[in-house]
């Protein structure tokens, strides 16, 4: 069973592919596929259940961001009908960088400040990307602010997505992790049942 596979950015693919390493879960070559921010998934949401209807193995990965919660986020895509079997739909609480976080040791450690500055369930966080960016302002070393802390109108530092990709390739343990952040073990639990 190999799945077409859709992420919103870079670092959910990284992510994505870590799971799938160790759930067993394959992709069509060049899968997944990165749609630049989850307004592009969402405008291919009908397109995605389609192919599933028609017997592809489907999956979007995508970010709560500010929705109410990952159940309303799925009927503002797919409205009150069912999803077939085949389409896998995960939704990060609210953010991929939550999930990174949640294996708290090691991300401190990566960046090199006091695992006492994350919080132990990430998921509580009503932004985590701009929680994460505080402490590296606050914490971090003049190196890191620079590569991480965005300037003028970016919405992140030069170096963000390879750094937070190169840990989540590396270092990052998505079993550790799932212990902290429940989305992310929903998600392990889901793809288990569909492979």
């Amino acid at each position: 069973m190999e799945f077409y596979g859709y992420v919103e950015d870079a670092l959910t693919r990284s992510v994505v592919l870590k799971i799938a390493a160790l759930t067993g879960m394959q992709f069509k070559s060049d899968f997944p596929a990165v749609e630049n921010g989850c307004g592009n998934l969402y405008k291919k949401a009908a397109k995605f259940a389609s192919m599933a209807r028609n017997g592809l193995h489907v999956a979007l990965f995508t970010d709560l961001d500010t929705a109410e919660c990952a159940p309303s986020l799925r009927r503002k895509w797919f409205g009150n009908n069912s999803i077939p079997d085949s389409l896998l739909f995960r939704v990060a609480v609210r953010e991929t960088e939550a999930w990174i976080m949640a294996d708290k040791e090691a991300f401190a450690k990566y960046v090199g400040i006091s695992p006492v500055n994350f919080k132990d369930d990430p998921e509580t966080l009503g932004d985590p990307k701009q929680f994460l960016l505080a402490v590296i302002k606050k914490h971090a070393s003049p190196k890191l602010k620079k590569a991480m802390i965005p300037s003028g109108s970016a919405a992140v530092g030069p170096e963000y997505n390879s750094i937070m990709c190169d840990f989540a390739e590396h270092l990052w343990n998505p079993e550790r992790a799932a212990k902290h952040a429940p989305s992310l073990q929903r998600t392990f639990n889901a793809i288990k049942r569909i492979i």
